[in-house]
């Protein structure tokens, strides 16, 4: 209960702090709140939140993530993001982020296919976001 109460604190820096206990820990009953940060808190906030979801370890929480991965300009989310999908390592629901209309939900779920075991990117895939003009796809 006492993290629980940090993690709403208005400072930051005590949610930062609270994040990293529930990332440590792995605690999937901090689920919900973990989603609300990745979409709601400030950058560093969305890292650590990030980063525990992959930890923890359940995969219904991939749509959040892509969802938010398309909400960020912030490389080191991203990077967070990223890895998280990895450690997640579900092909099919990493998949569905290249379907997205949205360049970063793509270029984020190409990173992570290519960098989980057995990834599953082919050729197909790949090829037509090569001619893109989007500089979020280039970059």
């Amino acid at each position: 209960e006492y993290v629980r109460l940090r993690l709403r604190s208005e400072d930051p820096r005590v949610r930062q702090v609270a994040l990293h206990a529930i990332s440590l820990h792995r605690d999937r009953s901090y689920l919900s709140e973990l989603i609300k940060l990745l979409h709601q808190g400030g950058s560093a906030n969305k890292r650590i939140a990030a980063e525990a979801l992959g930890r923890i370890g359940d995969k219904s929480v991939i749509p959040s993530l892509l969802k938010a991965a398309g909400d960020t300009e912030d490389r080191f989310s991203e990077h967070s993001i990223i890895f998280a999908l990895v450690e997640l390592g579900d092909l099919d629901a990493t998949q569905e982020g290249l379907q997205s209309d949205n360049a970063r939900v793509r270029r984020v779920a190409l990173i992570a296919l290519d960098q989980m075991p057995g990834g599953g990117l082919n050729p197909n895939q790949v090829i037509p976001l090569l001619a893109s003009t989007n500089e979020v796809d280039l970059d």
